[in-house]
C-alpha cells in the first residue's frame, strides 16, 4: 500500500510538472510543538520522492530510493543510509518514535543529530514523570525549559539544569531560599542575591556571602548587631561603622574600632565621654583632650596636658 501510495504520488507530481513546470510538492512545516498522530500526514510520501542533495552515504554507497526508506520509516525501522541522504527519513523516522504507546522511545541519535532534535527530545520533557536525557539539553532546546521548569516545582534538584546557561539563573533562584545547590549554583548573580538573604534573615554566618563582591556589604550588617567582631567584613564601612557605634554605646573596647580610620573618631570620642581611657584611643584627634576632661581622678597621661587642673583621686 505504501510504494503504491509512493508511486502514485511520484506520477502525479510528474505529470502535474511536464504540464505546467511548477512543482507540485509544498514544504514541510518544522515547528519545535507536540507532535500529533496522523499515519498519512506522518509519512508524507510525496516527500519523500523529492530527490536528495546528496549522492553517497557516510559509507560512500550509493543512497537508497525514497521508496525504499519512506517504508523503512513508517516501521519504525533504523537505515544509516536513508539517514545519511534523505533529511525526510531523519524527521519522520525520530517523529514516529516519539510517538509510540503507551511512551515515546527514545533514539539517541534523534536526540543529537538532524534538524528534528527539538520537536523529539521536548516529548520527553512532556511525559509524566518527564524523563532525563543528556542529549537534550542543547543550546535552545525547549526539552531542558519544560523538563527543568518541572524538576524545580517537584523540588528536585538536577546539577545539569543547574549549570545550564539558558535555564540554570532561573532554575537556580528556586533552591535559594531553601539554602541548596550552593555549589552548582554560586555563578548566578540571582541566586547568591536570595541565598545569602535567606540565610542573612536566619542569621546563619557565610564567609563566602560576606566575601561576595555584590551582596556582601548588605549581608554583613546584619552580623554588626550583636557578637565579636566578623573579620570578612570589616573591610565594608557601613558594616565597620555601624558595629563600632554599637561597641561605643556599650562602652566595649575593640582595638579595630579604634585603629581604623573609618570608625575612630567616632568611637573614641564616645568612649573618651564614657571614660573609658582605652590604650587604643590614645593618639586619636580629640579623645586625650575629652577623657582628661571627663575624668575626676588623676592619670599621669593627663598631667601633662593640664598639671594644675589634675584632682587627686579619692
Amino acid at each position: 500500500m505504501l510504494i503504491r501510495l509512493l508511486l502514485a504520488s511520484g506520477a502525479a507530481a510528474a505529470a502535474a510538472t511536464s504540464g505546467s513546470g511548477i512543482a507540485l510538492h509544498r514544504p514541510i512545516a518544522r515547528r519545535e510543538k507536540a507532535l500529533e498522530l496522523d499515519s498519512d500526514a506522518m509519512l508524507r510520501p510525496s516527500s519523500f520522492v523529492q530527490a536528495s542533495a546528496r549522492t553517497t552515504d557516510s559509507m560512500g554507497r550509493s543512497c537508497p530510493g525514497a521508496v525504499i526508506c519512506g517504508e523503512k520509516a513508517d516501521n519504525l525501522e533504523w537505515n544509516q543510509a536513508c539517514w545519511d541522504c534523505l533529511p525526510d527519513y531523519q524527521e519522520f523516522y525520530c517523529e514516529k518514535m516519539s510517538l509510540t504507546s503507551p511512551s515515546p522511545t527514545y533514539v539517541d541519535i534523534c536526540a543529537k543529530e538532524g534538524q528534528y532534535r527539538g520537536a523529539f527530545c521536548k516529548k520527553f520533557a512532556e511525559i509524566v514523570p518527564p524523563e532525563h536525557h543528556e542529549n537534550c539539553f542543547f543550546p535552545g532546546s525547549e526539552y531542558k525549559q519544560v523538563y527543568c521548569e518541572r524538576m524545580k516545582l517537584k523540588g528536585e534538584f538536577k546539577s545539569n539544569c543547574a549549570a545550564d546557561a539558558d535555564v540554570g539563573p532561573n532554575y537556580c533562584e528556586g533552591f535559594a531560599v531553601q539554602m541548596k545547590g550552593y555549589i552548582e549554583c554560586h555563578g548566578w548573580p540571582g541566586y547568591m542575591m536570595l541565598y545569602c538573604e535567606t540565610k542573612q534573615n536566619a542569621t546563619v554566618w557565610d564567609a563566602t556571602c560576606a566575601n561576595h563582591n555584590e551582596v556582601g556589604a548588605n549581608y554583613c550588617e546584619d552580623f554588626a548587631l550583636g557578637g565579636d567582631i566578623k573579620a570578612d567584613c570589616v573591610k565594608y564601612k557601613s558594616y565597620l561603622t555601624l558595629f563600632c557605634d554599637i561597641k561605643a554605646t556599650n562602652n566595649a573596647s575593640v582595638e579595630t574600632c579604634a585603629s581604623s580610620e573609618h570608625s575612630a573618631g567616632m568611637y573614641c570620642q564616645e568612649l573618651a565621654l564614657k571614660k573609658n581611657g582605652f590604650q587604643a584611643c590614645w593618639g586619636v584627634a580629640q579623645f586625650d583632650a575629652t577623657y582628661c576632661a571627663e575624668i575626676s581622678w588623676a592619670n599621669p597621661a593627663c598631667e601633662s596636658m593640664a598639671p594644675t587642673s589634675s584632682i587627686v583621686a579619692p
